[in-house]
């Protein structure tokens, strides 16, 4: 319960836009050691997405799973929720 609710917070107060230089140099960090070899789905295209699906996908990323794909990304919630939106920001990106 704690989780969602911290999920929620991060969603709802996260809906300014952000940074794409600084949401790039967090998906390096962050994302890109999964998502770029293949252990998570391609993001590439993931821009096609409304922000708070791609949102939630970061702090709640259990709510869908990508079909031939394991549940086990974890939540970056922790990251705050200037950093999930300028993360989104990067990810609009990919288009």
């Amino acid at each position: 319960m704690k989780k969602t609710l911290v999920a929620l917070a991060v969603i709802s107060s996260s809906l300014t836009a952000g940074n794409v230089a600084n949401g790039k140099a967090l998906y390096d960090a962050n994302c890109a050691s999964c998502h770029n070899t293949g252990v998570g789905p391609s993001l590439s295209h993931v821009g096609n997405n409304k922000g708070h699906y791609i949102k939630e996908s970061i702090v709640n990323p259990g709510a869908v799973i990508t079909s031939g794909y394991a549940n086990i990304m974890p939540s970056f919630a922790s990251l705050g929720s200037s950093a999930v939106s300028d993360l989104v920001a990067y990810l609009k990106t990919q288009r």
